[in-house]
């Protein structure tokens, strides 16, 4: 899914900032609190664990990601319980794609339709079944194969405890609510206006309109927090974000720290673009900037022209002849329509890999078009390339690394070599633009670093809504650059990330800027055009099986640290490097 979508459309870009005039928080006491809380996440698994920086540290963080094993009798059936087991949940995932893909475009007959399945396979029995088979499997790649299918069974153990309140949500998203005169829009359309609306005055109205909606949607919200909590200690963690750590194959201690080093590093830098935007793109000073100015802002409106829709398809068959037969010619479908109904997220649906894969885009205008539709076919790309005996290689696997590639693709459409031969826009316009373009990509990474910083300190403390809400304030006013107001607040839980997606998001960044560096370093910012993209395709070729850490390996990277993506972010603001002779 193409996340400059989800800020904008579903999630809501509008809810990380607020209020007028400079911040100045003192960051320090927010970073020492969560390094204090987040080193706590399971510490609590075994009686033994040994002190941090032990020479059996390493040991000890693997042992605390393993839940307590399920005191039962793996499930009798005809065969082996794991090929079953593998089998049955293959059989779910091409079953439910397809709903998904019909829900996506506007086509589905029965909104109602779950995409949480109520199969056995959510049983604690047949958890137990898959733990034992991988705790007596010898097979290094099998055992790997079953590790990631236990992770995807886990996580929609947990989606089907909140089945129903995802639905009362999304119902309520969907509704028009928001009233504004005689108009009365839903959630996305609401969104999609904050996008479109010139006025400033007029956006805030949009914002305000909002809140009501917010505020039905807020009790939900919090129990679906406490029934995830629940569901994790039933299936043995101590707590959620212990299992959210593990089936996300994160380090959180190390991603917090990674977090809080981007927005320190990256602040001045962040102040002095968003300053010079806000003025070009909105004619507003920094003190006068709210909240919902930042939907618009991200769509580069002045320039919009330069990123005319009958280019859009064109520039992006250019870009895939320059990678070769081998990448062109993938049979990917892509739904461009703006239909009644159609969802208003991008997003890629793998229905059956490789042979179909699916891209919906509804297109808004500009940039944000481009951007999306290479992300997504990023991921089409990747699915694509990824058959293997292993069904778990191709659809699952760690969600970060797939982030990466689908980054890495999506930074084409800001390279300028892109801009330059494929939209023939000129020099000092690049250059512009440009800037621009690393404002906003510093402005995401900065977002989602403060929402998995803010979303591990929840977990953490027993905080009052309004406790949560004045924290979740402090993160994101710093993060971007604006104080958020009290009533800003309120989208604490709608703007939240409890799946913990945000840390998806962020590695999926930090890996992405490794391996862009690599292209790059290799055969310059054009490498889309040369044979880098055989070297693209060589990580493609490797499915979903590598870790975030295996990949960053490949890229010669010593550790899956933020510095390459910094790096890349403030090459924008530079001439393009050529390719080596």
């Amino acid at each position: 899914m193409y996340f400059w979508r989800r800020y904008l459309i579903v999630g809501g870009l509008l809810l990380l900032l607020g209020g007028g005039g400079m911040l100045y928080w003192k960051r320090a006491e927010i970073t020492d609190a969560l390094f204090r809380t987040v080193k706590r996440v399971g510490r609590h698994r075994t009686p033994d664990t040994p002190a941090e920086g032990s020479e059996h540290e390493g040991t000890a963080k693997r042992e605390r990601k393993r839940y307590t094993p399920i005191p039962v009798e793996p499930p009798s059936a005809a065969g082996a319980p794991v090929e079953v087991l593998r089998k049955a949940s293959l059989e779910m995932i091409e079953r439910l794609a397809p709903i998904t893909w019909a829900r996506a475009i506007g086509k589905e007959q029965d909104p109602s339709t779950p995409l949480v399945d109520d199969s056995p396979l959510f049983s604690k029995k047949w958890l137990a079944a898959l733990e034992a088979g991988i705790a007596e499997e010898t097979d290094p790649r099998r055992k790997r194969a079953l590790e990631y299918l236990h992770h995807d069974l886990l996580r929609r153990h947990i989606a089907a405890s909140v089945a129903d309140l995802d639905r009362k949500i999304r119902e309520i998203a969907q509704r028009p609510a928001v009233v504004l005169g005689e108009e009365r829009l839903n959630l996305d359309t609401a969104f999609a206006r904050l996008v479109e609306e010139e006025d400033a005055a007029a956006r805030k109205e949009i914002a305000q309109a909002m809140v009501p909606v917010i505020e039905r949607m807020n009790p939900l919200f919090e129990e679906r927090i406490a029934r995830k909590e629940k569901a994790a200690h039933a299936l043995g963690y101590p707590n959620y974000l212990a299992l959210a750590e593990s089936i996300g194959m994160h380090d959180f201690a190390r991603l917090s720290k990674q977090a809080s080093e981007i927005l320190d590093r990256t602040r001045s830098l962040y102040v002095e673009l968003l300053a010079e935007t806000a003025s070009h793109e909105l004619s507003l000073p920094l003190p006068a900037l709210s909240r919902h100015d930042f939907p618009r802002m991200l769509s580069l409106p002045r320039f919009k022209d330069a990123f005319p829709r009958e280019r859009l398809l064109p520039s992006l068959r250019g870009v895939l002849a320059g990678l070769g037969e081998d990448v062109a010619g993938k049979p990917i479908v892509l739904d461009i329509a703006d239909r009644a109904g159609k969802g208003a997220r991008a997003l890629t649906v793998p229905v059956k890999i490789p042979t179909d894969i699916r891209v919906s885009l509804k297109p808004l205008g500009g940039y944000l078009d481009y951007a999306a539709l290479f992300h997504e076919w990023g991921h089409a790309l990747h699915y694509a390339f990824s058959e293997d005996e292993f069904f778990e290689f191709a659809y699952l696997g760690p969600a970060s690394v797939r982030e990466a590639y689908a980054f890495v693709f999506e930074r084409i459409a800001a390279s300028d070599p892109f801009l330059e031969h494929h939209l023939e826009i000129p020099e000092a316009t690049r250059r512009i633009i440009r800037r621009e373009l690393a404002w906003a990509h510093l402005y995401l990474l900065r977002r989602y670093a403060a929402k998995f910083l803010f979303e591990v300190m929840r977990y953490q403390n027993d905080m009052t809504p309004e406790e949560a809400a004045e924290r979740y304030r402090e993160f994101l006013s710093d993060a971007c650059g604006v104080l958020l107001d009290e009533s800003d607040g309120m989208w604490y839980l709608k703007d939240g990330d409890d799946d913990f997606a945000a840390a998806d998001y962020l590695e999926g960044w930090i890996l992405a800027g490794q391996i862009e560096n690599f292209l790059v370093y290799n055969f310059g910012d054009a490498w889309f055009e040369r044979p880098g993209g055989g070297y693209l395709m060589g990580f493609w070729f490797r499915k979903n099986e590598p870790t975030a850490q295996e990949v960053s390996a490949q890229t010669g990277e010593e550790a899956l640290t933020p510095e390459r993506l910094l790096q890349r972010i403030e090459a924008m603001l530079h001439p393009p490097i050529p390719a080596p002779e």
